[in-house]
């Protein structure tokens, strides 16, 4: 009979070990990942794509600017920077943005030039895998000119938006009384 040495038993676990492991799972290919701002405009969620937004924080002081649509809420000065400042619900839907602490800054770029928009509140940061994103449904809501696409996730179909859109828009660019 062979003697059981500690470096045999060592070696009979191994073995028993390889025998009954599992395989390795099937490498998936892995997608790009995505990220996007899920927030409420009009007590409806949308998508903005992360690389849009430079800032997002609480609703800032704003000082009013007479003359203007009701929907430019102000100015604010976020780090230096004079930011005019857009009530995102006011504009597209006609209805004023309600005052709640919820509510939130998403400051953007045309160019050298800052925007903010204030949106009901922010639902967090989310992950998709790029190919899952699919081109906008057909919408005739007042969101319909800043439809990107849409992606299906957490069981419901989340609209993207860009925020870059907006000045393209006359009538934002407008914002005389």
């Amino acid at each position: 009979m062979v003697e059981k040495t500690p470096f045999r038993l060592l070696q009979e676990i191994e073995t028993d070990c390889r025998r009954r492991a599992a395989g390795l799972p099937q490498q998936e290919e892995a997608g790009e990942e995505w990220l996007a701002l899920a927030v409420e405009i009009g007590d409806r969620p949308v998508l903005v794509p992360l690389d849009e937004v430079r800032e997002v924080s609480p609703q800032p002081a704003l000082t009013r600017v007479p003359g203007v649509q009701p929907w430019l809420v102000g100015v604010a000065n976020i780090r230096g920077y004079l930011v005019p400042v857009s009530d995102l619900q006011g504009f597209l839907f006609g209805r004023a943005l309600r005052e709640s602490k919820n509510n939130r800054l998403l400051v953007f770029a045309d160019g050298e030039h800052r925007m903010g928009v204030l949106v009901g509140r922010s639902l967090g940061l989310r992950h998709f895998d790029r190919r899952d994103r699919r081109p906008p449904a057909d919408d005739r809501s007042p969101l319909a000119p800043l439809l990107t696409g849409q992606i299906s996730a957490e069981g419901s179909d989340w609209p993207i938006i860009s925020l870059e859109r907006l000045p393209e828009m006359d009538r934002f660019m407008d914002v005389r009384g």
